[in-house]
């Protein structure tokens, strides 16, 4: 049986994008407290749709939709 692990690409570059998440949505203080622990954290979203009108703000905008959060 594989690991968890070994679906997870470990030549992925980091990098930084711009991510909505709405403030009562509960990922969005788990990502803040991985962020400021320094943690590695993946993030899954897809753009956000055109009536949100957030396009006129943000170039792809993208919404938070879940996230895996990996520490020591």
């Amino acid at each position: 049986m594989p690991a968890f692990g070994d679906g997870i690409d470990d030549e992925v570059r980091e990098g930084v994008t711009t991510w909505i998440a709405f403030e009562d949505d509960a990922a969005l203080t788990l990502a803040q407290d991985a962020l400021v622990s320094k943690l590695r954290v993946y993030m899954y979203g897809r753009l956000a749709e055109q009536k949100a009108g957030l396009h006129d703000l943000f170039a792809l905008p993208i919404t938070l939709e879940g996230m895996s959060l990996f520490a020591p």
